[in-house]
């Protein structure tokens, strides 16, 4: 069920300057979303990979909210695969939703710090590279515990500050496909502020070598789909390496919010 909250996310006298920015940055980038990030065939077996490894041990059943679903390619994804999970998205930018819409999924305009959903509405919550998009985290991580029922599970990814991230390559075109608001986050800063409303029930680091090969709208780089394959299982091992996943690019956590219902994941 929905609250009556207004959506305001295109009402600039409700948004800093530098939130109305991200708004508009990605009404902008929401066509290379839909036409290079998520359709070139090496980038798409990525993120369909990483999307499956967050969403791994969690019900494949129930009420879910993607937040900042984007263009809705997600919920295509998880269609194909026969997935019983209900989803429904959530976005800031309109111009992203559009794409949603023709991918026949139910969505709302809203801010992630004021979801327009009634408490304990989903059984799950999917967020893949939300949070550091946010100025105020802590206030979504309370709102996504919020809309969790007791027992809901939450599964979250976002990209780790590692001494990769002040590579120069890494910042080509980044007045083009960034805002002010990007930056990359402390897995440990994270992980505080995620246990502050929910237990988290599993954590990892990932993405090396096939990570930096997944956003041809940022990096242009010529990877088959075989070759994508393969270097994602290298990722898996390296990985695992103690000290070397701490300059993996992104982090990974699932968190329970306790009440009843609770089971194992």
């Amino acid at each position: 069920s929905t609250r009556t909250v207004p959506c305001g996310v295109n009402d600039t006298s409700m948004k800093t300057e530098l939130q109305q920015q991200e708004i508009d940055l990605q009404d902008r980038v929401a066509a290379h979303y839909e036409g290079d990030r998520y359709q070139a065939p090496h980038a798409r077996r990525y993120h369909i990979w990483w999307v499956n490894e967050m969403l791994r041990g969690t019900p494949d059943t129930g009420l879910w909210l993607e937040l900042g679903c984007g263009t809705g390619w997600v919920h295509e994804v998880l269609r194909g695969q026969g997935s019983r999970r209900q989803l429904i998205g959530l976005d800031i930018s309109r111009g992203m939703l559009r794409h949603a819409r023709r991918k026949q999924m139910r969505v709302l305009c809203g801010d992630a710090v004021q979801l327009p959903f009634a408490d304990q509405s989903f059984d799950g919550v999917l967020a893949k590279g939300v949070l550091h998009h946010i100025p105020a985290m802590a206030a979504a991580v309370a709102e996504i515990a919020r809309v969790l029922k007791p027992g809901g599970v939450a599964t979250l990814a976002e990209p780790n500050l590692s001494p990769l991230r002040a590579l120069r390559y890494t910042l080509r075109h980044r007045d083009e496909h960034f805002s002010a608001l990007h930056r990359a986050l402390r897995p440990a800063e994270c992980r505080r502020m995620v246990a502050g409303f929910m237990r988290i029930i599993r954590f990892r680091f990932f993405g090396l070598l096939a990570y930096a090969a997944a956003f041809p709208d940022i990096l242009p780089l010529k990877v088959t789909t075989g070759q994508m394959d393969g270097l994602i299982r290298l990722d898996e091992l390296l990985a695992r390496a103690p000290f070397l996943n701490r300059f993996c690019w992104a982090f990974s956590l699932t968190a329970r919010k306790e009440g009843e219902g609770e089971g194992d994941a």
